[in-house]
């Protein structure tokens, strides 16, 4: 289980760094790991995203305790309730109706759209007012939740060029938001793969499509090592990681898809 520590690290460093969950990256690594445990492609592709939206909820939480002053409630439930329906559907979507290829293939996609727009992403002044746009947050609330359900991922990296580049809010603001709504949308999420019922996978230690071993060694490593992040952070330009990153996403997208 020494890949699992690694996973954790790797993900821990890179979400800090860059701000974002990681469930973009955790997804994929997981897969390939159960893959390399003679798991079926058609349970590995469910179980990683059932598993990393779990992992998600739970690293959510800290960063709910340590950003709980600077959290925009209202706008944060607003999104995240209409989220919860989305994400709902998106799990039984995903568990009951897609096959594993399909899933590979839209996860593909979506890896190589999001490489493309942290290559093309540029700082924008935005100067809107959360409550002239507050009748549009229940509509991006079910998308995102739909998404992330289907995908595995937080929902961070929706909401904020959302809010931020198509709604006019500041990104900061956007940001704090984002914090408020993740840990509401992976939780829905996880329930949906945690209720399904599967049989145990005795090397996994799993409730549904959710394997609580891999939680256990992959948080532990992913938060120790997003403290690292947090330092190094204020120490390096991740401007050069940012399109390293990008490129290996891209990589891995093309690799999902074929």
């Amino acid at each position: 289980m020494i890949e699992l520590i690694f996973i954790g690290a790797i993900i821990g460093l890179i979400s800090s760094l860059l701000g974002v969950s990681g469930g973009f990256l955790l997804v994929p690594a997981l897969y390939y790991f159960y893959l390399s445990k003679n798991i079926s492609p058609e349970i590995a592709i469910k179980m990683a995203i059932g598993t990393s939206l779990f992992i998600i909820f739970i690293n959510s939480l800290f960063s709910l305790y340590f950003h709980k002053k600077e959290l925009d409630i209202k706008s944060s439930l607003l999104i995240g309730i209409f989220g919860v329906l989305g994400s709902i559907i998106g799990g039984y979507l995903t568990i009951t109706l897609f096959p594993e290829y399909l899933i590979k293939k839209i996860f593909g996609f979506f890896l190589i759209a999001l490489s493309i727009y942290m290559l093309k992403k540029k700082d924008i002044y935005a100067n809107g007012n959360i409550e002239d746009i507050r009748d549009k947050l229940p509509f991006l609330g079910f998308i995102t939740g739909l998404i992330s359900s289907m995908l595995g991922i937080g929902g961070g990296i929706l909401i904020i060029p959302s809010l931020n580049i198509v709604l006019n809010i500041p990104i900061k603001r956007a940001i704090k938001i984002s914090i408020g709504v993740i840990s509401i949308i992976s939780f829905s999420g996880a329930l949906v793969y945690l209720s399904y019922p599967l049989k145990e996978i005795d090397s996994l230690y799993n409730i549904g499509y959710v394997s609580l071993l891999t939680t256990f060694i992959v948080l532990p490593s992913c938060i120790i090592f997003s403290k690292v992040g947090n330092y190094l952070a204020n120490k390096i330009d991740t401007k050069y990681l940012k399109i390293l990153l990008a490129i290996v996403i891209f990589i891995g997208g093309i690799k999902m898809i074929l």
